[in-house]
Parts: structure tokens; C-alpha cells; sequence
């Protein structure tokens, strides 16, 4: 059996992702993600499950991408998160919903020990206290956005987003 022609180029970047295609599963993701859309602008079941599936597609190239990242370690790591994030609030069952918003929450908290000088640093803090509410624990995002009203993230480009955040 072989894959479609819209889908073997997906089977064939992803083979190896130390090889000479070692970019692709990161390209595949970052299309993925580009071509997402919200859960808010879903209409049908259909296309809540499309956009699943391609938001857990997402998160595969991410992780398979995330080892051979080197220097953009970081950001895919960062990227990973939001992918997620993603997944998690497309997912209906609350449980499960939970669970990857704390996986989420867990690639933000290491990405803070790991990069603790990093420039993205706050956006991984706005991302985990995203993770807590999207996880049903809105007294723990409101205590992490509350970092926002003191340096040294209330300096940062994403203070005004978090502070709005905290306000909602």
C-alpha cells in the first residue's frame, strides 16, 4: 500500500529527522501551525476533528524536530507548547484536556530552567499560566500572570498581553 500523493511527502520528510532532512518535520509543523485555525472559528464537528488531527500532527513534528533543534532548541521548544496548547483546547473530554495543558505547562517550566536568561523567557510564563487556566486552574494563572506587575517581566513586550490576560 502506498501513501497518496498529498501524503507521502509528510511520510517522507519525517523518516529521518536527523538526516538530510533534519528541517522538515520543524517546516511541516510551522505549515501546520500557520494553517490552523482557532477553535472559536470551527463551525462542524468536521472541522473541529480536521484541525485536531492536524494540531496532534503538529506536535509530532515539533517533538521530532526538538532533538536535532540545536540553537533553535528554545523556540521549538517554545513552538511545541503552543502546539499543545493547541491540542488541548480542541480536546473535549476534560480529563484529557487537562492532561496536555499540564504537558504544556511542563515544556514551559522546563524551557525556564533550561533558558532562564532566554529573551522569550516571559512568553513562556504567559504560556504556563495560559496552560493553568486552559487546565481548569484559573487561581494558579491568575498567580502567575500577577508576575507581570513587577520587573523584571513588566518590562517585557508581553506585559501588556498577560496583564490583559489577568483582567479576562
Amino acid at each position: 500500500v502506498s501513501a497518496s500523493p498529498d501524503t507521502a511527502w509528510r511520510t517522507d520528510a519525517a523518516s529521518d529527522p536527523s538526516g538530510e532532512l533534519a528541517g522538515a518535520s520543524l517546516l511541516l509543523a510551522e505549515g501546520l501551525m500557520a494553517a490552523a485555525r482557532a477553535p472559536e472559528e470551527l463551525v462542524d464537528a468536521l472541522q473541529a476533528a480536521q484541525a485536531l488531527n492536524d494540531m496532534q500532527e503538529a506536535v509530532s513534528q515539533y517533538q521530532k524536530a526538538l532533538p536535532a533543534a540545536g540553537p533553535l532548541a528554545p523556540e521549538v521548544t517554545l513552538k511545541l507548547g503552543q502546539a499543545l496548547q493547541g491540542v488541548a483546547a480542541l480536546l473535549a473530554d476534560p480529563a484529557e484536556r487537562t492532561a496536555t495543558a499540564n504537558q504544556a505547562r511542563e515544556l514551559y517550566e522546563a524551557f525556564r530552567n533550561a533558558h532562564a536568561n532566554h529573551p522569550m523567557r516571559a512568553v513562556a510564563e504567559y504560556e504556563r499560566a495560559n496552560c493553568y487556566a486552559l487546565a481548569g486552574d484559573p487561581n494558579s494563572a491568575m498567580q502567575k500572570l500577577a508576575r507581570f506587575h513587577q520587573a523584571p517581566f513588566a518590562e517585557t513586550s508581553v506585559a501588556p498581553l498577560a496583564l490583559l490576560r489577568e483582567a479576562q
